[in-house]
């Protein structure tokens, strides 16, 4: 049987012997085999089928394949290929389906390398249809999987929270709160820290957005009751169509704030302008596209918020399901997070080292004009390292560094920032050779656990374990 496979493989590599490898394959007498052989030699008939562009046979030979033993993984995954290059050719809905299905169950079944066939479902899933036969596939699904092939994708699973599958990933995520929650919660809690602020923001947004509403409608009744009061008959009738097409904006949206926010803004732009209508159209176009601006960034933010709130749902089950596990990994965190942070001379001679670098990628690097992004990061960079937080927190620092610094590297000093780029790289050298000697100076390379942190140093592991343990295939 091994003698057949390799021979039959090696036919499938070789051009021009496809035709030999599959007469191999037919004369072969399969009455010798146990059932699994015999599915493995039909598998095989289907891949070399494929090659030879026999589509429909190749379909009868893989599903003979899973017909005769439906445990083996590697006929899952080649008749799932073959149905995921159907749909590429066909784009029906059912053959996505069926790829999805095959690709679960030979991950169910254990093929190898499990872990890697997840990156083609995740694709898909994330293109995934209107009716989500992906998404139906991997709920049906779910359970009878090993939850650590998910491992490995833990980050593209969290990212996948900001879009369609957020539903179906969540799922996924909170499974593995339950049965691997140590793997989880490294990514989960940076994922929460770094989109706090997008959080926050789309909070404040929704305030604003409330606000306007309101003042908005008030306006709109004062305007009625003047022209109740004897008002411009003109103005009145142009007031009450605009707040009926308003209305009827909003009872279609259902409510949806980025509808009203574009009728709005359209209502707005409408009655503006009415004064000239040559300048109507302009300014009507103009505002539209303004109003779409501000819809597509109110979407990517409310996805954020969305994707934020589904994260905590995750986190608060993990919290609850492992309450030891997650106040251990807490208190180490945190405290390496406020003990072994990098000091502000290190942060500064990093960003000096990267603007360094930019500046060596530019063609123009002895005579041309700073470029308007590398001024606009400088000033980035001077606001952030001189910030008021930093004057609190780190006094010597910005007393030591902040009036030289400025005056040598910030755009807004027009009389000493240097007019070429050659200039510019000359000074940014010249501050890398200061901090990186400041900084090999000052601070140890060593640093002693039980001087930097009592905590850590009396810190005793009851449910902590190693980190990186599931980056191997396992079984079972």
């Amino acid at each position: 049987f091994v003698k057949i496979c390799e021979q039959a493989k090696a036919y499938l590599d070789m051009k021009g012997e496809l035709v030999s490898g599959l007469n191999l394959i037919n004369n072969t007498n399969l009455e010798f085999f146990p059932v699994k052989n015999k599915a493995e030699i039909f598998r095989l008939k289907g891949d070399f089928m494929l090659k030879m562009n026999d589509c429909e046979n190749a379909n009868v030979a893989y599903s003979n394949a899973i017909t005769l033993f439906k445990h083996l993984p590697k006929g899952w995954i080649s008749w799932g290929n073959y149905c995921d290059m159907i749909f590429k050719e066909t784009q029906e809905e059912v053959w996505l389906e069926y790829a999805a299905s095959c690709f679960f169950q030979g991950v169910k079944y254990g093929v190898s390398n499990s872990r890697s066939h997840l990156a083609r479902i995740l694709y898909l899933l994330s293109f995934d249809t209107q009716n989500e036969p992906v998404g139906r596939a991997l709920d049906k699904y779910l359970e009878q999987l090993p939850h650590w092939v998910w491992l490995s994708w833990i980050p593209q699973l969290l990212l996948s929270l900001q879009r369609n599958e957020a539903q179906h990933c969540k799922l996924v995520l909170l499974k593995i709160a339950q049965v691997y929650p140590q793997a989880l919660y490294y990514w989960l809690r940076t994922y929460l820290m770094e989109r706090r602020d997008v959080a926050t923001k789309t909070e404040m947004g929704r305030n604003m957005l409330a606000q306007q509403r309101m003042q908005q409608a008030m306006l709109a009744n004062n305007a009625a009751n003047n022209s109740s009061a004897g008002g411009n008959l003109t103005s009145d009738n142009q007031v009450h169509q605009a707040a009926q097409s308003g209305g009827a904006t909003g009872s279609h949206e259902g409510g949806n704030l980025q509808g009203q926010e574009v009728d709005r803004s359209t209502v707005e732009g409408g009655t503006s302008t009415s004064h000239d209508q040559g300048q109507q159209s302009s300014t009507g176009a103009e505002g539209s596209q303004n109003a779409l601006r501000r819809n597509n960034g109110l979407g990517w933010v409310t996805s954020a918020a969305s994707a934020f709130d589904a994260a905590k749902d995750i986190m608060e089950a993990l919290r609850s399901k492992h309450t030891n596990l997650a106040n251990e990994l807490e208190l180490l965190l945190s405290e390496i997070g406020s003990r072994f942070v990098t000091l502000p001379e290190e942060r500064l001679l990093a960003v000096v080292n990267a603007l360094l670098h930019r500046c060596y990628k530019y063609p123009t690097a002895t005579t041309g004009e700073v470029p308007q992004s590398l001024k606009k990061e400088l000033s980035g960079v001077c606001r952030a390292c001189f910030s008021q937080d930093a004057v609190n927190k780190h006094v010597d620092f910005v007393k030591e560094y902040k009036q030289d610094f400025e005056r040598d590297l910030d755009p807004d000093s027009a009389t000493t920032f240097p007019s070429t780029l050659a200039e510019l790289t000359e000074r940014l050298k010249h501050w890398k050779n200061i901090l990186q000697s400041n900084v090999e100076d000052r601070f140890p390379a060593v640093l002693k656990l039980e001087e930097e942190s009592k905590v850590l140093r009396d810190f005793h592991v009851v449910d902590v374990e190693l980190p990186g343990q599931y980056f191997t295939d396992q079984v079972g």
